[in-house]
C-alpha cells in the first residue's frame, strides 16, 4: 500500500490500496498519471494530457511549436523518472517529490508519494497500466 501526500499549510494523505503488486511499470505509470493529472486540475494543461498530445501531433505548425516543447518537457521527465527508477533496482526508492511552483526552493505545492517495495522479480505483463489509472484517480 502507497500513500500520496499533499503537502502545503496542512497536510492531507491519500491512502491508495492496489490490488495488485507494485512492478516498476506500474509505479511509472502511477507517478506519471498523477503527474498529468494535476497539471490538468491545476489548469497547467488545457486539455487532458493525452488529448493534448494527439492535438498538437495532428496540427504540424509553427503556433504549436511552444506546446510541443511543453509535451517533449514532460516526456522528458517521464523518461527520467524511469532511468532514475531502474537504476535504483538495488536500492529501494521510498519516496517521490512532486514539487509545483517557479522555483524549487519556493513551491507552491509539495506531493509526496510514499512508494512501498517494488517487486522487481515480477512481470509486469501481467498487469494492466489502466487499472492502476482507475484506482488512483478514482
Amino acid at each position: 500500500m502507497g500513500s500520496v501526500e499533499h503537502v502545503k499549510n496542512n497536510s492531507n494523505i491519500l491512502d491508495i490500496e492496489l490490488e495488485e503488486v507494485l512492478t516498476l511499470d506500474s509505479c511509472l505509470t502511477i507517478i506519471s498519471e498523477l503527474i498529468k493529472f494535476i497539471l490538468y486540475r491545476k489548469q497547467q494543461l488545457p486539455y487532458t494530457f493525452d488529448r493534448l498530445k494527439y492535438l498538437i501531433t495532428r496540427k504540424n505548425s509553427n503556433t504549436n511549436q511552444i506546446a510541443e516543447n511543453g509535451l517533449d518537457t514532460l516526456e522528458l521527465l517521464f523518461e527520467k523518472t524511469r532511468s532514475e527508477l531502474e537504476n535504483s533496482k538495488k536500492e529501494h526508492i521510498k519516496e517521490v517529490a512532486l514539487v509545483f511552483g517557479s522555483t524549487p526552493m519556493m513551491p507552491k505545492q509539495v506531493y509526496i508519494i510514499h512508494l512501498p517495495q517494488l517487486c522487481l522479480n515480477h512481470s509486469a505483463n501481467f498487469h494492466f497500466e489502466k487499472k492502476y489509472t482507475f484506482h488512483l484517480l478514482r
